[in-house]
């Protein structure tokens, strides 16, 4: 249970953490990770306010998107404390958030029916790493790029890694995925879910994240 202090009238209101991985497109262009999604009426002009545990520690800052009226947000969420803190360490130190760097430079979405039957896909959602910058974190990581899509669908595909997920995310776009990546801090562990080599058996791979070049 938490409540956020609304800074127009200094009363506090008890919201429930309704989602501990929020994900918000904010737009086409735009997305959001790692939010803790709430269920309050939180004022949109709010955006902002502290959030609080039943301690009174706090655990984060409260943020609202897309209003449907003028006096309340359509979706509410909480910026966590320990995303806040490293962020501003960045800043502090570099001016900005740096963006994270993986590695990976091409992906491609395999969504076509005969493409997920032949490689035994769980989804549509599954994209094939086409292209890795030598001396990266993912190339030292070991991630494999593929041999790329042909027409008649006979070798795409199977000599390289299919992403599945990333920290257990699924994602509906490339867009999605590389803002994911982008979301993340330098050093961070992201653990990609693949299928190699057009088996259906998954493996894990972790991948450090480092500093955009």
């Amino acid at each position: 249970m938490l409540f956020s202090e609304k800074m127009n009238n200094n009363t506090l209101n008890f919201v429930n953490i309704i989602e501990t991985n929020g994900r918000v497109a904010i737009s086409k262009e735009e997305y959001y990770f790692g939010m803790l999604k709430t269920n309050a009426d939180l004022k949109y002009e709010n955006s902002g306010a502290p959030a609080l545990n039943e301690k009174g520690d706090l655990i984060g800052m409260t943020m609202s998107f897309e209003a449907k009226n003028k006096d309340y947000a359509g979706e509410a969420y909480i910026v966590p404390v320990n995303t806040m803190i490293k962020s501003a360490g960045e800043i502090k130190l570099y001016g900005t958030k740096r963006t994270p760097y993986s590695g990976i430079l091409k992906i491609t979405p395999l969504k076509k029916k005969f493409m997920i039957e032949k490689l035994h896909l769980p989804n549509d959602k599954c994209y094939l790493i086409e292209k890795i910058k030598n001396n990266s974190p993912a190339n030292n990581a070991g991630l494999r790029k593929g041999i790329g899509l042909t027409k008649n669908g006979y070798s795409f595909g199977l000599q390289g890694d299919i992403i599945v997920s990333i920290d257990g995310l699924i994602f509906d776009n490339v867009k999605e995925l590389f803002y994911y990546i982008n979301s993340k801090f330098i050093g961070d562990i992201i653990n990609l879910q693949l299928i190699r080599n057009g088996i259906l058996e998954k493996i894990n791979i972790p991948v450090k994240l480092g500093a955009q070049i």
